[in-house]
């Protein structure tokens, strides 16, 4: 089951993104900032791309108020092998 504390988070930036262009629909909103069919877009990448495209503010994804839900599958990967290199290390 996917984090539920990620709802606020991610509901909470797109309303500010969509502050900025009220009369957009929803759905063109989340279109226009996934520039494609979004589907399978990751939640966190929807709103760091939002913001990249329409605002000036950036979005840390190693902020502590991201729920932890929101770890880049490639920052995982390259952490996982961190731990791994280390263990083999130690042995």
């Amino acid at each position: 089951m996917r984090n539920p504390e990620r709802i606020r988070w991610v509901m909470d930036k797109l309303e500010k993104l969509w502050m900025k262009y009220p009369d957009w629909r929803l759905g063109q909103l989340v279109y226009n900032i996934a520039g494609r069919d979004p589907f399978h877009i990751e939640d966190y990448q929807l709103i760091t791309q939002g913001y990249g495209k329409f605002t000036n503010e950036l979005i840390d994804i190693s902020d502590s108020s991201i729920p932890k839900y929101y770890i880049d599958p490639d920052d995982m990967k390259e952490f996982v092998n961190s731990l791994r290199s280390t263990k083999m290390e130690e042995e």
